[in-house]
């Protein structure tokens, strides 16, 4: 099921994805919403979401989890 369309930026679309997603979620889970993205276009910007402080990321390596960041304050 595609959430997202497919003119927009990788930033943009990977954003609206990431909002979509309830709770904590991984990069398969994106890659799932965003099939016309390379791995290495999410990676990216889930990496510039991250040090944007729009997303938190929980865990190191391949075993990593991410969630929305003012889910991080309700905890």
């Amino acid at each position: 099921m595609v959430l997202v369309e497919t003119k927009l930026p990788a930033l943009e679309m990977v954003r609206r994805a990431s909002k979509n997603r309830i709770g904590r979620f991984n990069k398969q889970d994106i890659r799932e919403l965003c099939p016309t993205l390379s791995d290495s276009s999410i990676e990216g910007a889930l990496r510039k979401l991250v040090a944007a402080g729009e997303l938190k990321k929980e865990g190191r390596g391949k075993k990593y989890l991410l969630f929305q960041a003012e889910l991080d304050v309700l905890q």
